[in-house]
């Protein structure tokens, strides 16, 4: 089974309040584990399993990331890329 996730704005996102940056270190982990799963787009077994998944989610993960959470999302990117080819 497959489901694609979808990540709504809330007060916060809409007001432009930037996450902490523990909450973009702990997205950026579960970003690196759902890529072993199936990046936001879940390849699980049942419909269950995904909303395990959604319930890990910590957030999205603002503009404003640390020099270290930037490089990390680069190499996630490129690892995509990669996979597409």
């Amino acid at each position: 089974m497959r489901f694609m996730v979808q990540v709504r704005a809330d007060k916060k996102t809409e007001a432009g309040v930037m996450p902490s940056e523990k909450m973009l270190t702990d997205m950026g982990k579960y970003n690196e584990e759902l890529m072993k799963a199936g990046f936001w787009m879940f390849k699980v077994q049942s419909k269950a399993e995904a909303i395990e998944w959604v319930k890990r989610c910590p957030m999205e993960p603002g503009a404003e990331l640390t020099p270290e959470l930037k490089e990390a999302e680069q190499r996630m990117r490129a690892q995509i890329e990669r996979s597409k080819g």
